[in-house]
């Protein structure tokens, strides 16, 4: 389960330094190169910034999520992708992100679901389109998931490799 929450969708928050510490927003941004703690309290010390607008704070409870997703921790991640969402509605990331979670609820319908929005929101992104081909899969659909699944290597000859 750890691999296939790295590389998704982490977003780098550009925040002046004076309205935060470094040290936090580069805690937030690590994300595998350091301890989960540290990205974990790096992220909600940008959370709880009151310097942050909606799209970075959003970012932030994103870069969150998936360090509880590393964690397995798939309520909370769930929780922060939906804060991620509340802030920014069109925040496509944060759709996969959360539809990944569900996925290893084994909540499919929602997976579906989200990974939808995203590519909506975003379609030339393939990492959704490559989770909503393995979802499908995984519900029974495999002709709608090995569309996706090409689609997403269109997109992205690398991904799922």
């Amino acid at each position: 389960m750890r691999r296939i929450f790295i590389g998704m969708a982490l977003a780098l928050i550009v925040v002046p330094a004076a309205a935060q510490t470094q040290k936090d927003i580069d805690h937030c941004n690590g994300g595998w190169n350091m301890s989960a703690n540290l990205v974990v309290e790096g992220c909600t010390a940008m959370i709880q910034s009151s310097h942050l607008g909606n799209q970075d704070r959003a970012i932030a409870y994103n870069n969150r999520g998936l360090q509880y997703g590393e964690q397995n921790q798939i309520d909370r991640a769930i929780d922060d992708f939906n804060q991620a969402i509340r802030l920014n509605p069109s925040y496509a990331g944060a759709f996969s992100n959360r539809g990944l979670a569900y996925g290893h609820k084994n909540r499919l319908d929602l997976a579906i679901l989200d990974f939808s929005r995203a590519i909506r929101l975003n379609p030339n992104f393939a990492t959704p389109y490559y989770l909503r081909g393995i979802a499908k899969q995984r519900s029974g659909d495999q002709a709608g998931g090995n569309a996706d699944i090409a689609k997403a290597r269109q997109i992205n000859p690398n991904i799922g490799k």
